[in-house]
């Protein structure tokens, strides 16, 4: 069977972690539930991470699972749609555009821009999802549900969520459409170096 993510699944496969931290937006406007974004990283526990944690809206669903690397190496594996809520545990269905995770880029460690922040560097993978074009259109409306915090925008309810980040203005919302792969390279650092 062909891989539609050859790439994603080969460092999968290698690696050092055995945990995958999750997390993701899921979108309940257009016939039935998808996944709109999500970011996969593959390491160490990310500092701004949300434990197990669900904020539901009208329109939005946005959760954080830790979840088994070998279980979303195998759904890498198949990439079937519906399989995606069962690695999870939250409803939403998960379908990739083939091969597209040819996008990669090499990040250093404590990168100023990155919001995750990492004391390691970290290979990003950005994957294109097959969704409706209405799911990349970022959200004007309000965010406000029971039981989670409520926000003005949309930026400001993904990076409240995404990086643990409260701040009210001055945020970009996350780009709909997209499922973010990172993987930690802990195999090795410097703490400081002295001349």
């Amino acid at each position: 069977m062909t891989r539609k993510a050859p790439y994603v699944s080969f460092f999968l496969d290698n690696a050092a972690s055995s945990t995958a931290w999750i997390h993701e937006v899921v979108d309940h406007r257009v016939g039935g539930l998808a996944v709109s974004y999500i970011r996969i990283v593959v390491g160490p526990k990310p500092s701004a991470w949300r434990e197990e944690e669900t904020w539901s809206y009208t329109d939005y669903s946005f959760a954080a699972r830790a979840v088994r690397v070998r279980d979303v190496r195998d759904w890498f594996e198949t990439c079937d749609p519906q399989g995606w809520s069962e690695v999870v545990r939250q409803d939403g269905g998960l379908r990739l555009v083939e091969d597209v995770d040819k996008n990669i880029s090499h990040n250093p460690s404590l990168v100023a821009h990155d919001p995750l922040r990492y004391p390691y560097p970290t290979i990003k993978f950005a994957v294109t999802l097959d969704v409706d074009s209405a799911l990349r259109q970022i959200p004007s409306e309000y965010f406000v549900g029971d039981g989670c915090p409520s926000f003005a925008t949309s930026a400001s309810a993904f990076n409240a969520f995404f990086n643990d980040d409260f701040r009210g203005s001055g945020m970009s919302a996350s780009q709909l459409g997209v499922m973010e792969v990172s993987f930690v390279d802990t195999r090795g650092s410097l703490d400081s170096v002295v001349v």
